[in-house]
């Protein structure tokens, strides 16, 4: 092993004139992130003394800890976002944890730079840092562009037609590039314990997200129930206007859970493992994405060939074999099972097979591994099984493919009509600015509403033309539970006519409404002055125990024009809302859609950044990742066979976010887009050899 990968060895002469170029260029970097993220911080919409000390808070743990965010951030990426209650949409608290860790480890850098005790790694690989530079670019570029076609200046409440939506559309390459030097550093003085730190933070997180996932469905849908088109969405507010977080999270975080099987050698850290792997493939399974169901299944060839492979080297593939036939018959088994029995019996069956499992474990020479790994083989099946043949919602959706794949071309097609020149085809039309070049464009279909703040007031638009006629878009607030009866007190102005106002009070997730009280107001003539009205919602009476629900209020224009001054909504006799009168903005007030999300996705990540980010964006997002799966299978392919295991389940993870894009956008989902250029940096940064001996066998 070389030297310079040797953990906790000083750097010879850091202290000198290097050292000192980069202290001073940790500590810009450092000072950066903790002026743009205090700044953030003190506007934040549900308190900035607060929000400040926990950023503070933060920066400091990532200093004295400065490899602990390869762990922490990964972990709460399927959280940190409290985007209903803060109302902020360019905007979250996943960037406040990026800067707060920005600020905390290049500080850290700076100050190891400074003392000469900073750990001696190698440079980063040329081309990296050529593909680091090309991105930077690029992202510049997107960033530039999308400001000056824009116009304005930005604000705190800004959403997709206003010009923080720039920011919103570049911020998860800018997070990546600034966290570069720290995930090289990491990769290079003890790549092993990096690669456990990444593993065991995207553990934790998809254990948070497959949690979020159970808490959603026992509430609003049912866990076994899927003949319902009720679509998880968990905690990625960012699908507030429909969209793919949940489906490139899925697609990412489902190998590092196969890698955990791998590792583990204990029987209740693999149990634990494998009820993880069953709850992430639950979760791929309840968005009724095909996409999804693409996107997790084929990159588990990799581990798959790869596994038999290394049975094989290692002559133990006699048991995998015997094991395969067992497998298939189970399947074949459960085919027949989810017929007759439907998914509760489909369950209690399972349940026998559990105990069939257990006895044979405990009665005979077979290895706890091996009936474990069958069993979960069997259970996974099973779950395939009850939600494609347990249900009709997802029949549905595989009749509606070829429909839906004509509908998808039209929709592309449009997008491909919205470059205008060789500027608009080589540097885009700027990040985060295709929703608005979509609507603009005469004859393409229009949002299903609008709303925008203007001093004094909010002002909802209705349904643009082409919007589907069942689509709504309205603003929305989450309130205490009170099953009701809900009163709304509504003020308008004088020009809001003529119009028709939709009011409801719902017990609901995200995009889905189930049981609601609501009422509809017909603004039909002008008004004298302000007018303010008193509007009974009627509806059955909403659940307010048993575990936390979220109920919500939503305002929207169903047709025409309103502005509305101020809002308040009543239940037994207390006043359930907070700003109602928009003097902090839209602090507590989220846009949301449903049932029609077209304009705002082109539905393709490679369209999303050549359309937004040119042919520069595009081809240097395909260079960064083709080099990374090329190093990766170089890797792979290398003598390290701990190396080898890295990089075939990064390959798989890498490769699942490549083939959910084919028919998702991803770019504008912040928070998965973050992660998939967290994994490429990965792999490019990745040493030729890990220290620590051979991989533990299976």
């Amino acid at each position: 092993m070389p030297d310079a990968l040797t953990p906790g060895r000083p750097a010879v002469n850091a202290a000198g004139a290097p050292g000192r170029g980069r202290a001073a260029i940790a500590a810009v970097l450092a000072a950066g992130a903790a002026a743009a993220g205090l700044f953030m911080a003190a506007h934040h919409p549900l308190g900035g003394a607060a929000a400040c000390a926990l950023f503070l808070s933060w920066a400091l743990l990532n200093f004295l800890a400065p490899a602990a965010w390869l762990t922490l951030l990964p972990a709460l990426l399927p959280v940190a976002s409290l985007a209903p209650w803060t109302g902020w949409v360019a905007l979250d608290e996943f960037d406040l944890l990026l800067l707060a860790t920005a600020a905390g480890v290049h500080a850290h850098r700076a100050r190891e730079a400074a003392r000469g005790s900073a750990v001696a790694v190698p440079p980063m690989p040329r081309a990296a840092r050529v593909l680091a530079v090309v991105l930077a670019l690029s992202g510049a570029v997107a960033l530039v562009r999308g400001w000056l076609d824009a116009g304005g200046m930005p604000g705190w409440f800004d959403a997709y037609l206003q010009p923080l939506n720039v920011w919103r559309g570049v911020k998860a390459l800018c997070w990546s590039l600034l966290l570069l030097p720290a995930l090289h550093e990491a990769l290079q003085a003890a790549p092993r314990r990096a690669l456990h730190r990444l593993r065991k933070g995207m553990l934790i997180g998809a254990a948070l997200f497959v949690a979020a996932v159970l808490w959603e469905r026992a509430l609003y849908a049912g866990l076994l129930q899927f003949n319902a088109s009720y679509r998880t969405t968990a905690l990625f507010w960012e699908m507030h206007v429909g969209g793919a977080a949940i489906d490139a999270y899925a697609a990412m975080a489902m190998p590092f859970t196969l890698w955990a099987l791998w590792r583990k050698r204990e029987p209740l850290p693999w149990v634990a493992a494998g009820l993880l792997a069953a709850g992430m493939l639950y979760a791929a399974l309840t968005t009724f994405s095909r996409g999804v169901y693409g996107a997790v299944t084929l990159p588990m060839l990799l581990p798959l060939v790869w596994w038999v492979l290394w049975r094989w080297r290692h002559g133990t593939l006699r048991g995998l074999l015997q094991a395969a036939p067992l497998t298939l018959g189970a399947a074949l088994a459960l085919l027949w099972a989810v017929e007759a029995l439907e998914v509760q019996g489909l369950a209690l069956l399972m349940g026998l097979w559990v105990l069939m499992a257990l006895l044979v474990w405990r009665l005979t020479s077979v290895g706890w591994r091996a009936a474990a790994g069958v069993t979960l083989a069997v259970a996974l099946l099973a779950e395939v099984a009850a939600v494609l043949g347990g249900g009709g919602f997802m029949r549905e959706r595989f009749n509606a493919s070829a429909m839906d794949l004509q509908a998808r071309l039209a929709h592309w097609g449009r997008g491909l009509s919205l470059p205008q020149g060789g500027g608009d085809w080589l540097l885009g039309l700027g990040a985060g600015r295709l929703p608005a070049h979509y609507v603009a464009a005469p004859g393409h279909p229009r949002f299903s509403g609008a709303i925008r703040l203007e001093p004094g007031g909010v002002r909802l638009d209705g349904r643009g033309p082409g919007a589907h006629p069942r689509s709504h878009y309205g603003l929305t607030q989450r309130v205490a539970p009170h099953p009701g009866p809900h009163r709304v007190q509504l003020r308008l102005s004088a020009d809001a006519w003529p119009a028709r106002v939709s009011l409801k009070v719902c017990d609901a997730w995200l995009l889905y409404d189930t049981r609601c009280q609501y009422a509809q107001v017909n603004v039909l003539g002008p008004m004298d002055g302000r007018r303010t009205l008193d509007v009974p919602l009627h509806g059955l009476p909403l659940e307010a125990g048993g575990l936390p629900r979220a109920h919500v209020l939503t305002v929207g224009a169903v047709r025409g024009s309103v502005r509305v001054e101020e809002i308040r909504l009543y239940a037994g006799g207390e006043q359930l809302l907070s700003n109602g009168d928009f003097k902090d903005g839209l602090a507590r007030w989220w846009p949301t859609a449903q049932d029609y999300y077209l304009p705002w996705h082109i539905d393709n990540l490679y369209l999303e950044l050549l359309l937004e980010r040119g042919a520069l964006g595009l081809a240097s997002f395909l260079a960064l990742v083709v080099a990374a799966l090329w190093r990766l299978a170089r890797l792979g392919h290398g003598g390290d066979e701990a190396l080898g295991e890295a990089a075939v389940f990064l390959a798989a993870a890498l490769c699942g976010a490549l083939l959910v894009g084919l028919f998702v956008s991803v770019m504008d989902m912040p928070r998965a887009a973050w992660l998939l250029w967290l994994l490429p940096w990965v792999a490019l940064l990745l040493p030729r050899a890990l220290p620590g001996g051979r991989a533990a066998p299976l």
